[in-house]
């Protein structure tokens, strides 16, 4: 009889752990897998509150937006610029390396606002972004090319 690797208690066993840990495995692949049913929101009904709560009763929207601790946020981010276009913005940083280039800009003392190319600021649409300046034009045409301040000025 000649000696196979098989032979070897320790490789028979060492086998048989591999096969029950891969079959271990492939079973918890399948259950993380499974399709899960999440019933609707709408379908809230008394038997799934928590023990000892009520389901709350469906409250209107216009109620729900009084209570917004955010809506004036919102809203100022969400309201475009109705400044005119002679109202003084600076370029306060720009990223030209990216795709899309960056640039960084201010309109009075709003808050700063990262721009790309196609973006609008004060009536002025973002044309072209290079290292340390940007080139805005505005609905004439006219051109208004803003470039950083070097250090300290």
């Amino acid at each position: 009889m000649t000696w196979t690797i098989w032979h070897s208690r320790r490789v028979r066993l060492a086998t048989l752990f591999v096969a029950g840990a891969l079959t271990l495995a492939g079973a918890v692949l399948v259950w993380a897998l499974r399709p899960v049913v999440i019933p609707p929101s709408d379908a809230a009904t008394p038997a799934m509150a928590p023990a000892g709560e009520l389901p709350l009763a469906p409250v209107a929207p216009a109620h729900l937006e009084a209570l917004d601790p955010f809506a004036e946020q919102r809203q100022s981010e969400a309201a475009p610029d109705v400044v005119p276009p002679t109202a003084p913005f600076a370029l306060l940083g720009t990223i030209a390396g990216t795709t899309p280039p960056t640039a960084v800009c201010q309109l009075g003392n709003a808050t700063p606002r990262i721009l790309h190319p196609g973006d609008t600021l004060g009536g002025w649409r973002l044309q072209q972004v290079w290292p340390g300046r940007a080139l805005f034009i505005d609905g004439g045409g006219a051109q208004r090319e803003l470039r950083l301040s070097p250090l300290g000025h």
